[in-house]
């Protein structure tokens, strides 16, 4: 006797149930058969739970293995990470983040209000500007901004942001980095003030090579000085190049009268 009965779970086909008996003939009753397929049925719900489990467990160890390498991501980074859930306005800080700004990892309160007192009150404008922009017109959201530390002191930072829109085009969520560029900033400080001071020199030295200019043509104008050839023309025009010198200056040519 032969039986093949199909292993059905919601209607899908899973697997089939063969079973075989050489040494008793009609073995496999109508009554045996709806025990048989009612325990087929039974298997095939735990064949699905099995694939289920299965699938469940590889997906637990990809989103562990997700988050290990997020984690080893966010701890070799010289940068702060935040995360800010905007439906209930919490704000998670990374430990780096924290460290940047002073703090300890339990420190800092897990709010934008936190972030926002950090800001130095000339960058709370452009700050708010630059988020308005990324949530209405999706402009990416990059600034450079000072934050206070723990000490006091104002650093500044180079932050980034990308929010998730819903489906309605509101802005649910955003996520993003800080990297401190205070170094960054003061050397270009102090680039603008020598740039400034080389500019002072430079119109400092044009303002005293006018009047250089101006005191070697009041005094030695040549006025008395007879001829107008090109030869005359080039010694007056050597000697007031020379004039302004303190080294001596030999002049090596011909001399005679008239000349």
């Amino acid at each position: 006797s032969i039986a093949c009965i199909p292993v059905l779970n919601q209607g899908e086909l899973k697997a089939m149930l063969y079973l075989e008996n050489r040494q008793i003939p009609d073995v496999f009753t109508l009554e045996r058969l709806e025990i048989l397929q009612h325990l087929s049925s039974q298997f095939g719900v735990s064949v699905e739970n099995a694939l289920l489990y299965d699938s469940l467990s590889r997906k637990v160890r990809e989103l562990q293995e997700s988050e290990e390498r997020y984690e080893l991501a966010v701890t070799g980074s010289a940068a702060g990470i935040w995360d800010w859930d905007i439906g209930s306005d919490e704000l998670y800080y990374s430990d780096r983040l924290n460290e940047l700004l002073g703090y300890a990892s339990d420190e800092l309160l897990d709010t934008l209000d936190e972030f926002r007192n950090r800001l130095h009150p000339d960058d709370v404008e452009a700050t708010r500007l630059a988020l308005g922009q990324h949530f209405k017109e999706r402009v990416p959201y990059i600034i450079d901004c000072r934050l206070q530390t723990k000490s006091g002191e104002y650093r500044w930072f180079h932050a980034r942001g990308q929010a998730i829109w819903d489906k309605t085009g509101r802005a649910t969520r955003m996520s993003g980095s800080v990297t401190d560029i205070t170094a960054r900033k003061q050397a270009e400080e102090g680039l603008r003030q020598s740039y400034s001071e080389i500019e002072q020199l430079k119109n400092q030295l044009e303002a005293e090579s006018a009047y250089l200019q101006d005191e070697i043509k009041l005094e030695h104008n040549f006025e008395n000085i007879i001829g107008q050839s090109e030869a005359l023309k080039y010694v007056l025009h050597r000697a007031e190049q020379v004039a302004p010198l303190d080294s001596p200056v030999l002049i090596m040519g011909e001399t005679g009268t008239g000349k």
